[in-house]
């Protein structure tokens, strides 16, 4: 995926298991925590380092979205799950932008400190070539 088509594209992107697809449906897309707390059975795709680290940071609150199908994540996830079937959820940047979306312009876990941003602040203070 192009430089552009990241920086500019029109969707954000989370990556699941199909067999979540129905709790999705039924409750909505829920953060990790809010999942652990009501002790809902999901499958869990992520690598459990991340996990840990996200929640150390207290990022477990929010539900993450890519600006991209193609990041590092997306990669590792497909490469370490071929048998299972997985969907991306898809939303308008729109969408985000108007319900104030928080972003944050660097990966959490390449550095200690880090600020999460409203929306347009956010996507504004994004390094796209490094991203990409």
């Amino acid at each position: 995926m192009g430089l552009n088509r990241a920086k500019d594209g029109k969707l954000l992107y989370h990556l699941t298991e199909l067999k979540n697809l129905q709790s999705i449906l039924n409750g909505g897309l829920q953060p990790r925590r809010q999942l652990e707390q009501s002790r809902m059975n999901f499958v869990d795709i992520a690598d459990p380092e991340i996990i840990l680290r996200r929640r150390n940071l207290e990022l477990d609150s929010f539900v993450p979205f890519h600006f991209h199908p193609y990041s590092a994540f997306d990669a590792a996830v497909k490469h370490s799950h071929v048998n299972d079937t997985l969907l991306y959820i898809c939303i308008s940047r729109k969408f985000a932008q108007e319900h104030d979306f928080k972003i944050l312009p660097k990966h959490p876990l390449a550095e200690e400190n880090f600020t999460i941003y409203d929306y347009n602040e956010g996507l504004s203070k994004i390094d796209w070539d490094t991203m990409m």
